[in-house]
């Protein structure tokens, strides 16, 4: 990459004097870049030759914004490189006396260079180069910008020019005071002495004469700034300030037009007004602003048109974009200025932070998605609400289910109980009988009636404990776990179930482990658990012809220290095709079963924290095994529960 590209493409982002040393810098390092930084050029052409003319200082804030968005927009839009000389004419400081060395010098320095176009801002740099173009720049298009259009009323254009005028408001600014302020009676109308200066003043004395609203207007403009300044602190209620422009005060001091702007409007004890953008932030309350970024935007779409080719003569004079209403938030709530008196579509600036303001559809969209949370956090507590009624109410029909499941399998056993409860009913009879034999002796054998008294004391307690296991099973209060021995409980079980197993000829054998650990358990519920897996082990055999017609029941400390209960008969066993659906309601391959006891049983085991599972034996038969957890007191019982069933063939 050479130097002098380096030197071009510095030029394009070139906007301050450190950017400039900069450029400098990577000017002198040039030939030292590396081949792999070099960027293809947008055009193998040589680059346009632009000039800048420039009525004021560069450094101006009016100036800065404009030249900034001008060079930008050349270089962001140009299909060529573009080679920008910059020249300040300064006319504002001297407006015409340096003009023959300016010129000689700019003689001197664009002799031999082609120039393909001159962009001159505003009125006295479009003059210098309609006035010299001859002599600098023979034959050379010009584009002005930033021009007033009053400036060019009843005058002809040289040739090869064209140009954009800025809409520069101070009628529009007028007509805002007006609007804000319906009941102001005075006027003051703050300006300077230089020729720019003395240019505004007539045009807002030629405003201020057509209006038909009138009001006293006085001019501060012919006393130095300072006594302007103490002047603006003790103005009359109900007064406006206009500022218009200084370049040079009434001493011949010169001033910078912002900073003035700054100091009238924090002097004055009336609101201030202004019609420049620079204006803007410095305190006063706001006008009608032309966008200064605009014009510079637009003048150098105009300079495009013509360096592409276009005839600068038949392109018209074209109008920028339109002042338009610009507020200092800040100013307005300093002088009490109802927001609500703005026309529509001002342009409000620095206004605090407002959350509802700045974020209103954030805010709006995150109070519809904390409203969509909450209805779906009430919706959810609702149904949650209804579900643990739900609950209640399954957990009531499940202990009803259960009852009448018991009261179902106790009436199974019907017949049997009652003839267990006979067998003591009628020794007790037969006994009476004997024992009023044995009274009417003489004398009365009476150590034959205490031994019978003795039976009849047997007998009855025998009923009794027989009503006793039917009463444990049929009444049934609220879930009680407590710790349990599991091979007492199974004891009390079959106890209840011998009657019956005897009356149907099946043996009862059972393998009950000792020293086993408590089982925090509902002794009703896991007794009905019991009872459900023998009747259906029992009428598993009641086909059975052949073989062994025998229930086992055996105890023994699972794995994961759990207590597990199996129970095996030697019936058919059960089909592949039954077992996965074994456990499931209503499901049912006795001929009038109802299918809700291995399902009661599974709901029994698994409320308990265990597990019931089913498998074929390998001699014939099934087995349901049973696996409890082991309840908080693991203190084994000791000895085994096993007497009370006797382990006896059928009868």
């Amino acid at each position: 990459m050479n130097a002098s590209v380096v030197r071009n493409r510095c030029r394009r982002y070139f906007c301050s004097p450190r950017a400039a040393s900069l450029c400098v810098f990577l000017s002198a390092m040039g030939p030292c870049l590396p081949a792999i930084a070099q960027a293809p050029a947008v055009n193998s052409e040589r680059p346009w030759r632009v000039v800048l003319l420039n009525n004021a200082d560069f450094f101006l804030p009016a100036s800065t914004v404009m030249d900034q968005t001008l060079r930008q927009t050349l270089i962001n839009e140009s299909p060529r490189q573009i080679d920008f000389y910059g020249e300040t004419l300064d006319l504002l400081r001297y407006p015409r006396e340096t003009e023959p060395e300016l010129v000689a010098l700019m003689r001197k320095k664009f002799s031999g260079k082609h120039v393909d176009l001159v962009l001159a801002r505003a009125q006295g740099g479009f003059e210098f180069a309609e006035r010299h173009r001859d002599e600098l720049w023979p034959g050379v298009p010009i584009v002005f910008y930033d021009t007033v259009g009053d400036t060019l009323r009843n005058r002809e254009l040289p040739p090869n020019a064209t140009g954009l005028l800025i809409d520069l408001d101070p009628a529009g600014t007028i007509q805002l005071t007006r609007r804000l302020h319906p009941g102001a009676l005075h006027l003051y109308v703050v300006g300077g002495t230089a020729e720019y200066d003395r240019a505004w003043k007539r045009r807002v004395e030629s405003i201020l004469s057509q209006s038909s609203n009138r009001v006293p207007v006085t001019w501060l403009d012919d006393v130095p700034l300072p006594r302007i300044l103490d002047q603006l602190s003790h103005l009359p209620p109900s007064s406006v300030v206009l500022y218009t422009s200084m370049v040079r005060d009434a001493s011949g001091l010169p001033q910078n037009n912002p900073k003035v702007a700054g100091l009238v409007a924090q002097a004055a004890n009336a609101p201030v007004y202004g019609f420049l953008d620079t204006y803007v932030g410095q305190g006063i309350v706001g006008g009608a602003i032309a966008d200064f970024a605009a014009q510079g935007t637009a003048a150098a779409r105009l300079a495009l048109r013509v360096l592409n080719g276009e005839s600068a003569s038949v392109i018209p004079i074209q109008m920028s974009p339109p002042a338009r209403c610009v507020i200092d938030a800040r100013a307005m709530g300093r002088w009490n200025i109802d927001e609500g008196q703005l026309p529509a579509g001002c342009d409000v600036r620095f206004r605090a932070p407002s959350l509802w303001r700045d974020y209103r559809w954030y805010v709006l969209g995150a109070l519809l998605a904390l409203s969509l949370q909450s209805a779906l956090i009430a919706a959810l507590v609702f149904q949650r609400r209804r579900r643990h009624r739900a609950e209640i109410e399954a957990s009531h029909r499940r202990s009803e289910l259960m009852q009448a499941s018991r009261l179902a399998l106790a009436g199974q056993l019907t017949a049997s109980i009652a003839h267990e409860i006979n067998q003591p009913l009628g020794a007790i009879l037969v006994n009476t009988g004997a024992a009023k034999g044995f009274l009417e002796d003489t004398p009365p054998n009476l150590d034959e009636v205490r031994n019978i008294l003795a039976d009849i004391r047997k007998e009855d307690l025998r009923a009794g404990e027989v009503i006793r296991r039917v009463r444990a099973l049929l009444i049934k209060g609220d879930v009680e776990r407590q710790p349990t021995d599991i091979n007492a409980l199974a004891v009390d079980t079959l106890a209840l179930l011998d009657p019956e197993a005897r009356r149907r000829g099946i043996a009862i054998e059972t393998a009950l482990a000792p020293d086993l650990p408590a089982a925090r358990v509902d002794r009703v519920q896991v007794q009905q658990a019991l009872l459900n897996l023998c009747v259906n082990a029992m009428d598993a055999m009641s086909e059975t012809v052949t073989g062994p017609r025998q229930l086992e029941l055996a105890t023994t400390a699972g794995e994961n220290s759990g207590i597990e209960i199996a129970i095996s008969d030697h019936g058919p066993g059960i089909r592949q095709e039954e077992m996965p659906r074994l456990f499931d309601s209503f499901f049912t391959t006795k001929p009038h079963g109802m299918g809700l006891g291995l399902s009661i049983t599974r709901s029994i085991v698994e409320a308990h924290g265990g597990t019931l599972t089913a498998e074929n034996r390998a001699d014939g038969g099934a087995i349901f095994r049973i696996v409890l957890p082991i309840g908080d007191a693991e203190r084994p019982y000791a000895g085994d529960r096993s007497e009370g069933i006797d382990d006896r063939s059928a009868v």
